[in-house]
């Protein structure tokens, strides 16, 4: 049975069900609903968003890169929605459309009392789950660069041209200057920080390397008097933050006058490029791993919790406990892109003596994720896995702390004998080890450094923010004192 619907009734979650249930044709309802801007959009109805057969193992595909541009599968969003041109903003125009629906529905009490079912997503559940993207709304604003892939990478190459040309001339000549973090990787907020790591030649001592960032930071200043430079050579790696802080009427080059956010400039940090990139192909993988590492960024900066020079978790080790995380949920999400690379024998690639090659075929990732799950797709939306995350550290991981949080297959034995602590003269149980975060690519380094001090309150704050969800709380409400 078919219950006409008015379109002040549609929602995104019904989009969904109706188009996994009903013809094409039966969906004009929604029209007023598909047009933002000068942006159009045309329906793709698949029969299935999934399959369910076992993949053949032995088929080789060919090796498909991940674009600069890469985006959210289409088949995974209400409505099936892609754009006309292909030109893959349509996102952005849904995120838009989200925050206007609250202008576009009716009250709760004027839609149909019995939707419709076909037996393969309950219209209640579907209902159930409104709060939710309510809850997520705020998140998404806050989330949502201003700024768009194609504008972000301009900007950034505009930067490291214009620092590149000013070095080259005036520290060394054979420099060369790339970004790295969040500006490549998918993670990029309106918050963010632009990093950009200077490679110099023959400058391998922390001493050296303190040295030429001084001489960096007397080379920049001239292209932006207004900004100014805090330096933080105290840090695992040493850097410069350069940010908007002193008013001067001086004027600068207008490419770095107008960036709104700092830029931390580093020295010879060349694995911190491969790690962007894996993080990278992994946020790549599905929508749901960006959204995930955001959350639990916000949340970890807003409960005081990001901040390693206190002895918390820092941004990287945050996104690989994500990752962990959506490795082993049931079913799983994501699979060790750098156990597949070893497994299909793909040909090492050194960095400063590190093997650092992973997947970036996502054919084959995807081929190896339906093989692992047999067919089965996790449907869990943002809000749910953020709640089993918490669990999962809060509850679950804990009762097992001598096992470190990897992303990548490593020898325990040999992890357990990086970690012992031989002394217990403090009068704490030292042998007990409390996530350990290692480095996807060099074994046994712990990326997040947790003080000892501070274990009993990064499990509190977990504990609560699960109880706060669990309990039907919203997003913001975990944020909140």
């Amino acid at each position: 049975m078919v219950i006409e619907l008015c379109g002040k009734c549609v929602t995104p979650n019904w989009t969904k069900f109706l188009c996994c249930s009903l013809n094409t044709s039966k969906l004009g309802i929604v029209k007023p609903l598909l047009t933002q801007k000068l942006q159009r959009f045309v329906y793709v109805h698949t029969k299935r968003l999934t399959t369910t057969t076992r993949t053949n193992r032995s088929i080789k595909h060919q090796d498909e890169k991940i674009p600069d541009d890469c985006y959210t599968d289409h088949n995974i969003y209400p409505l099936n929605l892609i754009d006309d041109n292909r030109n893959k903003s349509w996102e952005r125009a849904f995120i838009q459309l989200r925050r206007q629906k609250e202008g576009l529905l009716r009250k709760k009490d004027d839609c149909p009392d019995d939707p419709p079912s076909n037996g393969q997503d309950n219209i209640h559940s579907i209902a159930s789950k409104q709060d939710d993207d309510h809850s997520m709304s705020d998140f998404e604003r806050l989330t949502t660069p201003t700024m768009n892939n194609e504008q972000l990478k301009i900007i950034s190459e505009q930067i490291v041209k214009l620092v590149e040309s000013q070095l080259k001339e005036r520290l060394n000549p054979k420099c060369s200057v790339c970004v790295f973090g969040s500006a490549i990787n998918g993670l990029w907020t309106d918050a963010s920080d632009l990093d950009i790591c200077v490679q110099i030649p023959n400058v391998t001592s922390r001493s050296a390397t303190i040295r030429n960032l001084r001489r960096i930071a007397f080379l920049l200043e001239p292209l932006a008097p207004a900004r100014g430079f805090e330096n933080r050579f105290t840090a695992k790696i040493p850097l410069l933050h350069w940010k908007n802080e002193r008013p001067n009427k001086r004027a600068g080059h207008p490419i770095i006058q107008a960036l709104k956010t700092s830029i931390d400039i580093s020295v010879n940090n060349v694995l911190a490029i491969s790690n962007s990139a894996l993080i990278g192909t992994y946020v790549a993988c599905d929508h749901r791993v960006r959204n995930l590492i955001l959350a639990i960024k916000l949340w970890a900066r807003a409960r005081d919790l990001n901040d390693r020079s206190k002895g918390t978790l820092g941004s990287f080790a945050l996104s690989i406990m994500a990752i962990h995380f959506l490795q082993r949920c049931n079913p799983p999400i994501l699979v060790s892109i750098q156990d597949l690379a070893i497994a299909d024998n793909e040909i090492p690639r050194y960095v400063s003596g590190i093997d650092v090659r992973f997947t970036t075929d996502l054919n084959r990732i995807n081929e190896e994720l339906q093989w692992l799950t047999k067919g089965e797709r996790n449907k869990s939306n943002v809000i749910q896995l953020l709640q089993e995350f918490f669990y999962y550290f809060g509850w679950t991981f804990t009762k097992n702390t001598q096992t470190p949080i990897c992303i990548r297959s490593v020898d325990f034995q040999y992890m357990d004998t990086q970690l012992t602590f031989p002394h217990r003269t403090t009068g704490f149980d030292m042998d007990e080890k409390f996530m350990h975060v290692d480095n996807p690519f060099e074994i046994g380094i712990d990326v997040a450094n947790i003080s000892f001090h501070q274990r009993n309150r990064l499990i509190t704050e977990i504990r609560r923010a699960h109880k706060i969800l669990k309990a039907g709380g919203k997003y913001q409400d975990i944020l909140q004192d």
